[in-house]
């Protein structure tokens, strides 16, 4: 399961895609394209408008949140032992799964796909509720003492660099977060399987790369005019007395 639903356009496109995967049955070497199940994400289909990745920016279109779907698909999947046939990860990493566990998709462009390479059928359930996406793979266990662990290694960090936007309309000293900046990564991800508590195999699985996304600054450039201060009375500490604080003239504060 994935938390992160909390956006109500991204939480209904969620719903949506979940629907169409819950129940659907894999017949033994049958693979599943997750773009065929689901299909084309459009406002005629009852896709709305979210933030997605487009182009190196974070913008709204429609369908944003159907990543998440996949990708928690992806992480039952990999938990199953099942054979993933392709799996792309995304630009810039997500807040829902561990970075090297995503599976990003765009209709008519990268799918995320699987085998069920059992012998036996295999059913998906998914389920939507509490701001939370479930995956349910129903199947026979052919491996009864078999356990999947997945373990990630970051390889390299790239940190983000910040662009700033100035404003003639804002109070200098006034800054606004554009867009927020995410890190680059490159991450292995490794699958490890058990056979009563003995380590069997340890397979790499991918390396996924993410670039960093610029952080974008709006600052204020408006000059802000101070009221001279009175001269002080007789009495106050001349010219040593502090002014009075005036939380106006600072829009900071």
């Amino acid at each position: 399961s994935t938390s992160g639903t909390n956006n109500a356009n991204r939480g209904e496109n969620i719903k949506l895609a979940a629907s169409k995967i819950n129940g659907k049955i894999l017949a033994p070497g049958e693979i599943f394209s997750f773009n065929d199940v689901v299909g084309k994400r459009t406002a005629e289909a009852g896709y709305k408008t979210a933030n997605v990745y487009s182009a190196g920016r974070v913008i709204d279109d429609i369908g944003g949140g159907i990543c998440q779907v996949s990708s928690t698909l992806y992480n039952a999947v990999l938990y199953s032992d099942l054979e993933v046939v392709q799996r792309r990860n995304h630009t810039f990493t997500v807040g829902y799964v561990p970075n090297g566990l995503d599976a990003t998709v765009s209709y008519g462009s990268v799918d995320f796909q699987f085998r069920n390479s059992t012998n036996w059928p295999i059913k998906i359930q998914a389920k939507v509720t509490d701001n939370h996406v479930y995956f349910t793979l129903i199947g026979t266990n052919e491996s009864p003492g078999k356990k999947v662990e997945i373990e990630t290694e970051v390889v390299k960090t790239t940190p983000f660099t910040t662009k700033y936007y100035d404003d003639p309309t804002l109070p200098e000293g006034t800054t606004k977060v554009k867009q927020s900046g995410k890190n680059g990564y490159v991450v292995n991800t490794y699958k490890i399987i058990k056979l009563n508590g003995e380590v069997v195999s340890r397979t790499k699985l991918h390396t996924s790369t993410y670039i960093p996304l610029q952080e974008e600054i709006i600052r204020g450039t408006k000059k802000v005019e101070i009221s001279p201060q009175q001269p002080p009375k007789s009495g106050t500490g001349g010219t040593d007395a502090e002014p009075p604080d005036n939380p106006q003239s600072n829009p900071d504060r």
